[in-house]
């Protein structure tokens, strides 16, 4: 028998300022991966999702 163990390193950062989110994602694609770019969502808020260059998942909020 095998046992597999994942772990998922991620974060939620909300912000009140679209220039914020911006800034913050933009820093964050440094050397990392965008998985889903920052963009108005359906729900009315903008979102995006990327991997830091250490591989924690950063999901951005701006409501």
């Amino acid at each position: 028998m095998s046992i597999s163990l994942f772990f998922t390193r991620w974060r939620n950062s909300i912000f009140g300022d679209a220039s914020e989110a911006e800034t913050a994602y933009a820093k964050l694609s440094v050397g990392g991966e965008s998985k889903y770019p920052l963009a108005l969502q359906p729900w009315g808020a903008y979102y995006g999702e990327v991997v830091d260059k250490f591989g924690v998942t950063w999901m951005i909020t701006k409501q």
